[in-house]
């Protein structure tokens, strides 16, 4: 990773994302929850029928991408001195890009995991300097994979800090999903549904925000 040219305030990334729960936390909750429950539910059903069960890997990232992209447009609008938009503008905003999302996301997260599986470093560094590619689909609307070169761009000089904060919420991924399994019975409720809906509620919503605050530091460090 290249030396600090400009390097960003890791302080103030996280500030960002504490604002926007402090403000906005309800709503931010809310949409991951009810984003999480049907997806989550969706899945469980289609995992019983033999041919449909193909579709759950797709469902599970389609509902990230919706997620993702909501709340990065959620954090835009709060930057813009704004922070009133509801559900409906937010799902608005997302509209035009969700397929672009959905297969910049996917392209992303299949290198990563080819990387982490092969050597770890590789995926951790594509982990790291694909960090924003999700506020630069929804926010730049660039073309094609345009978004995975952006945000190489934009992360550039800042490889370290960049890291230390993207890497957050795979640290508490792991801890959430083994306290949920030993807190609830097999036989009482699946741990396939209840898994993904903790984890899309608490976890997924922070890595999203962080990503939107990383974007908005490093736009304003390149200045």
């Amino acid at each position: 990773m290249a030396p600090l040219s400009n390097p960003i305030g890791v302080g103030s990334v996280i500030r960002r994302v504490l604002a926007v729960y402090a403000n906005r936390g309800v709503l931010v909750i809310s949409v991951a929850l009810t984003i999480s429950v049907a997806t989550a539910a969706l899945d469980t059903l289609v995992r019983g029928v033999r041919v449909a069960s193909l579709l759950s890997l797709p469902i599970g990232h389609v509902g990230g991408a919706v997620l993702t992209g909501m709340l990065v447009a959620l954090f835009a609008d709060m930057q813009d001195a704004r922070g009133d938009a509801g559900v409906k503008k937010l799902a608005l905003a997302v509209r035009p890009v969700l397929w672009r999302l959905i297969i910049v996301s996917f392209v992303a997260g299949l290198g990563e995991i080819i990387g982490l599986f092969l050597i770890v470093i590789p995926g951790l560094l594509l982990l790291t300097i694909w960090a924003v590619y999700a506020p630069v689909v929804v926010l730049e609307h660039p073309p094609g994979l345009v978004a995975l070169d952006r945000s190489r761009e934009l992360v550039r000089g800042n490889g370290w800090r960049v890291f230390a904060v993207v890497f957050v919420p795979f640290i508490l991924k792991p801890a959430i999903g083994i306290g949920t399994f030993f807190a609830h019975h097999p036989e009482a409720i699946s741990t396939a549904f209840v898994v993904p809906v903790v984890t899309g509620t608490l976890i997924a919503p922070v890595a999203a925000l962080l990503s939107a605050s990383l974007y908005f530091e490093l736009r304003r460090s390149a200045t």
